[in-house]
């Protein structure tokens, strides 16, 4: 039973990490896969071909889901902690606005 649990939980994972990707504008010119710690107060953008954290997110409480806009330029990034939409700057990684 725990290994059927374990099991589906990495599978759930795998298809976050997938939309995620899935979602990043043709036009941004790179891929990056946004990894939200859900447990802490960051989130990881890793660089797949060489699987290195190339910057990190910070104070997002609680973060959860990742979209973009449609040019690329920001990320939202849903803050459970403070019920916010987090917009950040794709560049930079800084928050730019908390939408309630």
């Amino acid at each position: 039973m725990l290994k059927t649990i374990r099991s589906h939980c990495c599978g759930l994972a795998s298809l976050w990490i997938l939309l995620s990707l899935a979602a990043l504008p043709a036009s941004a010119g790179e891929v990056r896969v946004y990894a939200t710690n859900s447990a802490g107060d960051n989130v990881h953008v890793i660089d797949p071909a060489t699987n290195k954290v190339v910057q990190v997110i910070e104070g997002i409480e609680t973060p959860h889901g990742v979209d973009f806009a449609p040019d690329g330029t920001r990320v939202y990034i849903s803050n459970e902690a403070d019920s916010t939409l987090d917009v950040v700057d794709r560049k930079t990684g800084k928050i730019v606005k908390k939408v309630p």
